[in-house]
């Protein structure tokens, strides 16, 4: 719910912060800082795509797993495009994705809410891994059957060939 009133608010948020703005400023600054700030926010968001993309290549070059450079990569284009709508709020919040500490902190967020909502939809208590050690429980599935070392063990059977490959 609160995220609908964001984008509801957004826009006479961002109108609000241009009539404060262009009347301290004037008209001219106002559209020069919006430009520059597109401009500086365009650049800094292709440096930070290619530093994600250079994680990815290493990453999918070792087979380790990529979906935190992707999960960055992802923030990314959002401030990219926060960066082309003309506003200074857009503006603050794409310049906040662009800095890794940020993005680190979005994705933990994000990961933590689909978890939850992952135990909610199988019917499992979100809360419930929140106090148990997962360190230490160990689930080890096996079969096992008794082996008597009196009784006397078959030989193994000869091989014979099968029809299939060439005999020894």
């Amino acid at each position: 719910m609160s995220f609908l009133w964001l984008l509801l608010l957004w826009p006479v948020l961002e109108i609000a912060l241009f009539i404060k703005v262009g009347g301290l400023l004037g008209i001219l600054p106002t559209l020069l800082l919006i430009f520059g700030a597109g401009a500086v926010g365009v650049w800094l968001v292709r440096m930070q795509g290619i530093m994600v993309m250079n994680d990815l290549r290493n990453r999918l070059a070792t087979m380790t797993d990529p979906s935190q450079p992707m999960a960055h990569g992802a923030l990314i284009a959002l401030a990219g495009f926060l960066f082309m709508v003309p506003g200074f709020l857009s503006d603050l919040a794409a310049l906040a994705l662009v800095v890794p500490a940020v993005r680190r902190w979005v994705i933990g967020q994000i990961a933590r809410r689909a978890t939850m909502a992952q135990a909610a939809a199988f019917g499992q208590d979100p809360f419930a891994s929140y106090g148990a050690d997962r360190r230490r429980t160990t689930i080890i599935d096996a079969e096992f059957y008794e082996v008597d070392p009196d009784e006397p063990r078959l030989p193994p059977r000869p091989r014979r060939p099968s029809g299939w490959t060439q005999p020894d």
